[in-house]
């Protein structure tokens, strides 16, 4: 990015991102979608440390912690977004006789092609650059980036070559410090993602419970002492379902039929843990 500018390069990225995730639409076998999966990583790779460096570019310090924690929070929030849109694209395709999951790489592959052209003709590289901006924002935008870029420290000595700053770099110890916490941070995201699903799953087989989504209506209905519709009344996202055996239940109340108990899980914040430690002022925000 440093090289080629912000805008080719978001632009390569999101385009070639776009067209390898329509192209896991024609899948056929299972080597099909291993090829494309490793494209898919080739053709992302980039894009999250080359946005924080354009970020970098373009808010001064005392602004930037809290723009990059708020990208940082785009990542759950499309995953929010995300996922029943991919389930509501894969029931549209069941509907109009069209292959679900083939109807959904291609369709969520679209957007990402039509951000990296609008990425081609109106981002600038550098505040220089923006047109947007009015003389006196451009210029008081500028001079107080290369203030703070003058009064940075000198991490490494002038003339060293490209290896010995590498290994400058290596031996900072806050380097190795930061690389484990974002390890830690991705490795727990990402098994949150990959295994949550089955924990869920595995309540239905091991204690009857099934999960659904709580209807809006649950929300608006009065109390009337029952501390069930009480607790539908936060924001509840699941609601699972106690079969006769009357498992246990962190909430819950025999029903009037005694047929069951329903307990409310509120499983919404299981991810919001794994992105409160990347800055405190995601912290504040959340």
């Amino acid at each position: 990015m440093h090289r080629y500018g912000a805008r080719v390069w978001i632009t390569r990225i999101m385009v070639t991102w776009g067209i390898v995730v329509s192209m896991m639409g024609l899948l056929q076998t299972s080597v099909h979608f291993v090829v494309p999966r490793a494209l898919l990583g080739v053709a992302e790779a980039g894009f999250f440390p080359g946005v924080i460096y354009l970020l970098s570019l373009w808010f001064p310090a005392r602004y930037r912690a809290q723009v990059i924690a708020g990208f940082y929070l785009s990542v759950p929030i499309s995953q929010v977004i995300g996922a029943p849109l991919s389930v509501s694209l894969i029931e549209l395709g069941e509907h109009i006789g069209v292959t679900g999951w083939w109807l959904m790489y291609v369709l969520e592959g679209l957007p990402a092609i039509l951000l990296g052209v609008v990425c081609w003709f109106y981002l600038s590289d550098r505040p220089s650059e923006a047109r947007w901006l009015t003389e006196e924002q451009r210029n008081w935008l500028m001079r107080t980036l290369a203030a703070e870029e003058a009064a940075k420290p000198l991490a490494v000595g002038k003339g060293m070559s490209h290896g010995a700053q590498i290994r400058t770099v290596l031996k900072n110890p806050v380097v190795w410090a930061m690389a484990l916490t974002y390890f830690g941070i991705t490795s727990g995201s990402n098994t949150m993602n990959f295994f949550f699903p089955s924990v869920l799953q595995s309540f239905q087989e091991s204690f009857g419970i099934k999960l659904g989504l709580l209807p809006r209506t649950a929300a608006k209905r009065p109390d009337h002492g029952d501390p069930v519709r009480a607790c539908r009344r936060r924001n509840v996202l699941l609601e699972p379902t106690v079969g006769p055996q009357g498992a246990p239940c962190s909430r819950g109340q025999r029903s009037a039929s005694g047929r069951g108990v329903h307990c409310d899980c509120a499983c919404c914040g299981s991810s919001a843990g794994d992105y409160r430690g990347i800055h405190p002022a995601c912290n504040r925000g959340l």
